[in-house]
């Protein structure tokens, strides 16, 4: 359960994704952070491995018309994905994306394909672009970290190498 304390959220997830964040020097006001997936959990069930929503379409495409909003309201320089499900589902709302990652399963073909990070990416249905990067999910750091790829760095690296293109991009905004 997540506690809110002096407005800062602690939470596994949190934890782990502010030593990651602090790896890479940049303030987690700074990111726009996504699951994609918005308030799904059942009978008070505890939030982790795939989402029920994904065998639901209908809230899927509920999801991307709410991202498209908090892209256009908000008009975020990044975007970090937390994870490959929230990665694949903006290909829903960006061509761009989905072309890019070319049905890439996992985190291996999104590394081959060079989609783990986006410089600029269009937005479908908004004039709207922003870099995009993708994190494998805090909550599963410990197990698939490793499998990060970039630039010829791997694991932790190339994480904190990934967010520190996207904090040159929120700096030259």
């Amino acid at each position: 359960k997540s506690v809110r304390l002096k407005y800062e959220t602690y939470s596994p997830t949190w934890v782990t994704l502010d030593l990651l964040l602090k790896a890479a020097r940049i303030n987690k006001e700074d990111c726009f952070f996504t699951n994609f997936i918005m308030g799904i959990r059942v009978n008070g069930a505890k939030n982790t491995g795939p989402s029920p929503a994904l065998k639901c379409p209908d809230f899927i495409t509920s999801c991307g018309e709410l991202m498209i909003e908090q892209i256009r309201l908000l008009k975020p320089s990044a975007i970090v994905c937390l994870g490959m499900a929230p990665a694949i589902l903006l290909g829903q709302i960006s061509d761009q994306i989905r072309i890019k990652q070319n049905n890439a399963k996992n985190r291996k073909e999104l590394d081959e394909r060079s989609a783990q990070f986006i410089p600029e990416v269009a937005f479908n249905t908004i004039d709207h672009k922003a870099a995009v990067c993708v994190l494998v999910h805090p909550s599963y750091r410990h197990m698939y970290a490793n499998n990060q790829e970039l630039e010829g760095l791997s694991s932790n690296d190339a994480e904190v190498r990934m967010l520190a293109l996207i904090k040159e991009r929120i700096t030259n905004r």
